[in-house]
């Protein structure tokens, strides 16, 4: 059995969870909340030891981080496969952002294949947004496995229906659209000024008090979304409009405010069922536990790919069955007489340390063979085809307009990658087409407009 941990950071309150993965279905092993910013010390420490309290060592951890940090939008990129999209997305990912490429965090999911490429989401925020919570879960003593943001667009859902949901919170609310698993439209409205904390968190008479400033917000988008968008068949999606977060009492008294607003007409508000609750606040990290989300590919993750945690619950169990066989030894060995064992101990240990030396400089050698391996093979190929190569040299100097400026050029058996600046990249297709025994002149990336033209990088394969 595995435990799924999720800790979800929100404005003035972490939600924790853990998740028990079982074979009948499994279900959360326990929930707890705690009050304050986790970017203070003591918040974090706290949120550990809830966490703690609920299950010492999971399986996984996984940190939402506040919705209020992110942009999200959705794309299609015509890739013909994994790996190929995986190189357009490094030229097409900055350009939906308003952040600086050198100051933006990103990833990615797929939300569907189709036969001319991938439909992607995607999301990004500022990198010190993500340093300051990163490092102060690390600070507290939580390792995360994968730093994502929860969203209703990423629970499960019933088929390709379009849906909307409203995730409200003290500061803001969100509000998505989705079919299938991909992001049609999310939008994060600040609220001003924030909701009373009581108000928030109580069970009582007090959350009416803040219902009609959600319920407003919430109408407010609604009508941007039908008077800017332009999505086709909106009233779908607004069928039912599901809502989440906060106390149970906030939500009802939104939802009944909602129900008779005109933007709204004809729609269905509906809150979470009572058993699918988990006294309200801890819904999200419980649902994006029992989710799966914690799986490779199912949602964002953040954390820089030389920075993830080699963890995995099969090694874990194979480490713990390693140690109970050495545990075993250690007690035969203490039979022995205390000089022989401490000798024995001491020359295993050198000759243990002796084999990693060796180990560590046979690895760096056989990389670097690989690498000068890699490059005079390389070399060679290039040599073999000097003919061909001098001839495509020359029809590229030749062929290519006076307004293209060439920035790398690639060489591969058979292969040849072009990249640079050009007045009208889309044109250079026809150009390069047939030129210098070449064909199949395409596109490996999407063209990006700059103030010096549109970069492009093309590729052509030879006759």
């Amino acid at each position: 059995m595995r435990e799924i941990a999720v800790v979800d950071i929100r404005d003035g309150f972490s939600a924790a969870a853990v998740y028990a993965e079982g074979l009948q279905g499994g279900g959360v092993k326990g929930t707890a909340l705690v009050k304050g910013s986790f970017l203070q010390e003591a918040t974090a420490t706290q949120v550990k030891e809830a966490l703690g309290r609920i299950s010492p060592d999971p399986d996984y951890l996984m940190l939402l981080l506040p919705r209020s940090l992110f942009h999200l939008a959705s794309t299609h990129i015509p890739a013909r496969d994994a790996e190929m999209l995986a190189r357009m997305m490094e030229f097409e990912v900055p350009r939906h952002f308003p952040i600086p490429a050198d100051r933006l965090v990103h990833s990615y999911t797929v939300a569907e294949r189709t036969d001319d490429g991938y439909t992607v989401n995607l999301a990004g925020l500022k990198l010190e947004d993500f340093n300051a919570y990163y490092n102060a879960a690390r600070a507290a003593g939580l390792h995360a496995d994968i730093v994502s943001i929860f969203s209703g667009t990423f629970l499960p859902a019933a088929g390709d229906a379009p849906r909307a949901s409203a995730d409200i919170a003290r500061d803001g609310v969100e509000l998505t659209l989705a079919r299938g698993k991909k992001v049609v439209y999310s939008r994060w409205c600040r609220f001003k000024p924030e909701l009373n904390e009581e108000d928030f968190f109580s069970a009582g008479i007090l959350a009416d008090t803040s219902a009609p400033q959600v319920a407003d917000q919430i109408a407010a988008e609604l009508n941007r979304l039908k008077l800017v968008t332009g999505i086709e068949n909106l009233p779908e999606y607004l069928d039912t409009l599901s809502l989440t977060g906060g106390a149970p009492r906030l939500r009802q008294a939104v939802a009944n405010r909602l129900a008779s607003r005109m933007e709204l007409k004809n729609a269905k508000v509906k809150t979470l069922p009572a058993e699918k609750e988990n006294d309200g606040l801890e819904y999200a990290a419980a649902a994006a536990a029992a989710a799966g989300l914690y799986q490779e590919g199912a949602a964002f993750n953040f954390i820089p790919k030389t920075h993830r945690r080699l963890r995995h619950h099969v090694a874990r169990r194979l480490l713990r069955g390693a140690a109970a066989v050495i545990a075993a030894l250690l007690v035969v060995w203490a039979g022995t007489a205390y000089g022989i064992r401490w000798k024995a101990v001491r020359g295993f240990e050198a000759e243990l340390a002796a084999l990693k030396r060796e180990a560590r400089k046979g690895e760096g050698l056989q990389l670097k063979m690989g690498e000068y391996q890699a490059q005079f093979d390389g070399f060679n190929a290039f040599a073999a085809q000097r003919s061909f190569n001098l001839e495509m040299l020359t029809a590229l100097t030749g062929g290519l307009p006076r307004d293209t400026f060439i920035t790398e050029l690639e060489f591969r058996p058979c292969v040849v990658a072009v990249s640079g600046i050009s007045a009208n990249a889309t044109a250079l297709l026809k150009v390069m087409e047939g030129t210098g025994g070449m064909k199949n002149a395409q596109m490996l990336a999407a063209v990006q407009t700059t103030p010096t033209g549109e970069r492009f990088k093309l590729g052509m394969e030879c006759k």
